[in-house]
């Protein structure tokens, strides 16, 4: 997978995410399969659900848990911000819980998820 985002949340932490979204095709004329990347989405969205497998973005935990991701000039890197309040507003998992990021485009056909775990408290950092 091609999309990045920590792999542990913390309540007022913002989360940076950046993605690569592509599409596994064969090439009609080798045969071989491709990775082609995808340009100029512009319904790629980032969102933040309880479960793995989610049909789109509706099924967010909340609204304020769901971005839509810009385009890096046109460079097929997409990134977004979910907010850190948002986070400590609507996550109500336990320490140690597991949360599920998406990243989805509907026109593409494109979904991608990572499990995340949710932390209460960051940890003291070492001496």
């Amino acid at each position: 997978m091609a999309n990045a985002i920590d792999p542990e949340l913390y309540p007022g932490n913002n989360a940076f995410s950046s993605a690569r979204p592509v599409r596994h095709q064969l090439n009609p004329t080798t045969g071989a399969e491709e990775a082609v990347p995808l340009s100029g989405l512009t319904d790629l969205r980032i969102y933040v659900a309880a479960t793995a497998i989610t049909v789109d973005h509706e099924e967010a935990i909340d609204a304020d848990l769901v971005e839509t991701m810009a385009e890096v000039e046109d460079t097929a890197a997409y990134q977004a911000t979910i907010d850190g309040d948002a986070l400590t507003e609507h996550v109500e998992t336990e320490d140690g819980g597991a949360l599920y990021v998406h990243w989805q485009s509907l026109a593409a056909r494109y979904h991608e998820v990572a499990r995340v775990i949710w932390r209460t408290s960051r940890p003291a950092a070492a001496a």
